[in-house]
């Protein structure tokens, strides 16, 4: 793998950008000393505004963890916002995102910096590049996805040598140059979660910046709860309010016009088989539907933001 990530040249500053929203702390507390140690500096931003993460931050070395509050849950989007501005602001280059249940392996940074460096040398307008993550709660799952001819295609890396350029990627994990996010734009704080991955690797494509997968990096993640095999199909179940805005946000970007056709087929597919299954078998059957119909409302009224915020266009 040498020749494939040269050492890179120059001189970086990375500052690691932590979303929690009441994490689990002993997952909190290994993925804090993970990015001690590797990174520049860490920002947590909360959105659960926890004394005791505070007060994890505070015991860790001084000056390398900035914990930043927020006096309600802001969503992902504004919280990675925040802590990318106050990352700018403490003199870094790159930003690594990570959510709270993360667990980079210890050469995960180096590897992507070093595969960003190489492709940047080539060339390429790079907008982020991520590594292979294992679901905790899936790991036979493969983690780079892209859709072709309509439908989510997903990508058996394998001993793939070159990194896999991509329409995405999740936001943990992804490191992401000062330049490129000069470039593309902050995450779309009206999304509020779900979907702020997709929106900004689409926008990041569509103003000439790619995302690749690097499966030479490792991450350990987890995404909502255990799985459940549902109408043949094993499926992550989530809360009412998160399909709320699964299906609200999959609307929006559906009827976005500069939304590839490809990737609206493939949302409109995902939106129908979700809107079947959980009122279907599903508990709470009743409250699920609701949710689905309540988001199908906003996302063709053009509605965003907060779900229990006034409407917001």
């Amino acid at each position: 793998m040498g020749d494939r990530h040269p050492k890179a040249a120059r001189v970086t500053t990375t500052v690691a950008i932590v979303v929690a929203y009441h994490p689990d702390l002993a997952v909190a507390d290994a993925l804090l000393a993970r990015l001690q140690g590797c990174c520049d500096g860490i920002v947590v931003v909360d959105n659960g505004d926890e004394a005791a993460l505070k007060s994890r931050c505070d015991r860790m070395t001084p000056g390398t963890v900035r914990y930043l509050p927020n006096a309600s849950n802001l969503g992902i989007a504004a919280a990675l916002n925040r802590g990318v501005a106050t990352a700018w602001e403490m003199g870094a280059t790159h930003v690594l995102l990570s959510d709270h249940d993360s667990l980079p392996a210890t050469d995960m940074l180096s590897i992507l910096h070093r595969t960003l460096a190489s492709l940047e040398a080539a060339g390429k307008h790079v907008a982020a590049v991520g590594p292979m993550f294992s679901d905790r709660l899936r790991p036979s799952d493969s983690p780079f996805v892209r859709v072709v001819n309509g439908r989510f295609s997903r990508i058996e890396a394998g001993n793939a040598e070159a990194p896999l350029q991509l329409d995405c990627l999740i936001t943990s994990g992804s490191l992401i140059s000062r330049a490129a996010w000069n470039a593309i734009g902050p995450m779309n704080e009206m999304l509020f979660i779900d979907y702020v991955d997709i929106e900004w690797g689409l926008r990041a494509q569509r103003l000439g910046w790619s995302c690749y997968g690097e499966p030479a990096a490792g991450m350990s993640h987890a995404i909502g709860s255990a799985p459940r095999r549902v109408l043949g199909r094993r499926i992550t179940v989530h809360t009412p309010a998160r399909l709320y805005y699964q299906t609200r946000n999959a609307v929006f970007l559906m009827r976005h016009p500069d939304v590839p056709r490809d990737w609206k087929r493939a949302l409109r597919a995902v939106l129908l088989r979700r809107s079947i299954a959980y009122p279907l078998v599903v508990s709470p059957r009743l409250e699920y539907l609701r949710m689905i119909l309540r988001g199908l409302h906003h996302g063709l009224q053009g509605r965003l933001g907060p779900l229990d915020a006034p409407s917001v266009r």
